[in-house]
């Protein structure tokens, strides 16, 4: 690992609470772990893992002033409260880090919903964000496998998990999980 990236390590561990820094190491362990398994490209995976939660080094208030201000949002991004931090993660990446790459921050601003034209970076993301370590999911191991044996069948798999979880909570499903989950049927 280079030493830009470890200097990136010690300021996200600054700057998130301890149990936020947790998952992100827990979501790294599972992303690098799928990203070799699949031959994904590890840097671009080890980025959008990295910087996926930097948003929530502020609180909701701030995260919604920061996207408001710098038009980040749709009127549907406002009533899923959880795609508000993935927006500005990625604005985070982008203005105060420096990430360039269209596909990294593609993946980090759709993480809480998923999208339709993901591919195997954006599937993994979506996939280690949920199955850190960390959360100790009843099911965790299953799904796991799963994505080991069939990447895309396996973040279909997450997602019916999430979506479950959404209807039980009886939260807003984001039209972007929708539109992810019937391209994932294909």
């Amino acid at each position: 690992m280079n030493e830009q990236y470890l200097a990136w390590e010690e300021k996200i561990a600054s700057l998130l609470p301890p149990k936020r820094w947790q998952h992100t190491r827990g979501a790294l362990e599972v992303a690098l772990h799928l990203a070799t398994l699949h031959k994904i490209d590890k840097e671009k995976v080890y980025l959008a893992t990295l910087f996926h939660d930097i948003g929530k080094a502020y609180p909701i208030e701030k995260q919604r002033e920061i996207a408001l201000e710098n038009h980040l949002l749709t009127e549907e991004d406002m009533k899923a409260e959880g795609v508000i931090h993935a927006r500005v993660s990625a604005f985070i990446a982008r203005t105060q880090f420096g990430i360039q790459d269209e596909e990294v921050l593609f993946a980090i601003n759709h993480h809480s919903t998923g999208h339709p034209d993901y591919g195997p970076l954006g599937w993994i993301l979506y996939i280690s964000d949920y199955l850190d370590p960390n959360r100790q999911l009843v099911h965790q191991k299953t799904l796991l496998a799963s994505c080991e044996a069939n990447l895309k069948e396996g973040c279909l798999l997450v997602l019916l998990a999430k979506l479950q979880y959404l209807f039980d909570e009886r939260r807003y499903l984001h039209t972007k999980s929708v539109e992810f989950y019937n391209s994932l049927l294909g």
